[in-house]
């Protein structure tokens, strides 16, 4: 009865006030089905809200956790303990700005159809006997719950391939070659079991297999760079060698200087000697 009166009151309220702008919707998730978080976005302008919640036949709640950005409230976090699923889950803004007053349109959801599981974690491969591979991982919850993507492509392929599995933490890969190197990753979400939900968790962290090749590229970035420096040292052997023939050639080579000097000493002393004779 709390509810219905809460409803009414917040429609006549609705017909008296003055709205500035459409109001964004309210987006729930249900975050590995642990933590529940529903938000909106700023573009409603100055208008911050305060949001209300009930399931069907129970009275309406004010959010207790607000999730703030830049001092508006943006959004309203749930704890385990307030999460119930399969039943309908009601959300409710009164927005406030100025002396005006905005209300969003109701919204309801069922919240096991908002879950968004994490990635799978501890991706392992391993090779078989039959020149195949076994990929295996953890799953982030409930296994029975849980459908899986796989991505993989070889370091031949351009495109990635794409396979599928429900429940199911294993795939395997037959025929690899064993030359080749291989990456995997693997994202989850909710199967039609357990709930409707539309958000696949993010991709895990990528996992490899096989022998680790040198690109091509890189091959050629490390011989250009080598090709440099030996271009840099002929340069400077070259600079060297033309600095060492300029000292030569600007003064005279020591024998130019000595052999002069030694056949002038010859001379005097000759000359001496035959003066002497004469005297």
């Amino acid at each position: 009865c709390r509810s219905t009166y809460f409803l009414v009151f917040s429609r006549s309220l609705f017909l008296t006030s003055s709205v500035f702008a459409i109001p964004t919707a309210v987006e729930c998730i249900y975050y590995n089905g642990e933590v529940l978080e529903c938000t909106w976005s700023l573009a409603d302008g100055n208008v911050n809200y305060t949001m209300y919640y009930w399931y069907t036949s129970e009275p309406a709640e004010e959010c207790g956790s607000y999730i703030q950005q830049d001092g508006y409230n943006i959004g309203c976090k749930f704890t385990k303990d307030k999460i119930r699923e399969f039943v309908n889950f009601h959300v409710h803004r009164i927005g406030i700005n100025g002396s005006e007053s905005v209300f969003p349109p109701n919204q309801t959801f069922q919240l096991q159809d908002q879950v968004k599981p994490n990635p799978p974690a501890n991706l392992t491969v391993n090779a078989m006997a039959n020149s195949s591979i076994s990929l295996t991982w953890e799953a982030p919850m409930i296994p029975r719950c849980l459908q899986y993507e796989i991505k993989y492509r070889s370091n031949k392929d351009k495109d990635w391939q794409t396979e599928y599995c429900n429940e199911q933490t294993k795939f395997t890969l037959p025929s690899v070659n064993p030359d080749d190197l291989y990456v995997f990753c693997v994202r989850s979400k909710i199967n039609d079991f357990c709930g409707l939900s539309h958000l696949w968790s993010k991709w895990s962290s990528h996992i490899y297999w096989g022998e680790i090749i040198t690109e091509p590229e890189e091959k050629n970035f490390y011989f250009w760079i080598l090709i440099s420096i030996l271009a840099v040292v002929v340069l400077l052997l070259i600079i060297l060698c033309r600095l060492q023939s300029i000292f030569r050639t600007s003064g005279p080579a020591p024998e130019q200087t000595i052999v002069p000097l030694i056949e002038k000493i010859n001379q005097t002393n000759g000359t001496i000697k035959e003066t002497q004779e004469v005297q």
